[in-house]
């Protein structure tokens, strides 16, 4: 067996045991092109190789499925820390000593978006509470001095 094609295989069988569907060694064949036979050691290989996942064989629908996966309507949730309020961003941009227009011209963004972010209007996208948690943490450590002036040297 072509270890390459093997291991192709078998994320594939993850992504339909992940994603809620069913399936078995035909639809794998098909998929892939290969003679059941090999489908069948694909899949006594992913069984081998991934032991702790509860997989069951159907023998009225004559598939495979997951049984402990999750249905397949429910959204995965966001992590908590990927979610920022207004109250949380307003006090790390007091903290790195930025106005809300200075804030805009660093993320060129308009001043009112800063605005409806720390009133709560809108939502805040995830890459800017990644970036605001990242300069607060900065701020911590020292590398942080805030929006500095020029110094011009004659």
């Amino acid at each position: 067996m072509n270890t390459a094609l093997a291991i192709v295989r078998i994320q594939w069988i993850e992504d339909q045991l992940t994603s809620g569907r069913r399936w078995n060694a035909s639809i794998l064949a098909a998929e892939f092109g290969v003679c059941l036979k090999t489908a069948q050691r694909t899949v006594d290989l992913f069984r081998t190789t991934h032991r702790d996942w509860d997989i069951r064989f159907d023998r009225r629908h004559r598939t495979y499925y997951l049984e402990n996966s999750l249905p397949v309507a429910e959204k995965p949730c966001k992590p908590e820390c990927l979610e920022m309020n207004g109250t949380e961003f307003t006090a790390i941009r007091d903290r790195l000593c930025l106005s809300q227009d200075q804030l805009a011209s660093c993320l060129q963004t308009p001043q009112s978006r800063i605005s409806a972010w720390e009133l709560g209007k809108q939502g805040i996208p995830t890459d800017i509470v990644f970036l605001m948690h990242a300069w607060d943490r900065a701020r911590k450590f020292g590398h942080w001095r805030g929006r500095q002036r020029r110094r011009i040297r004659a």
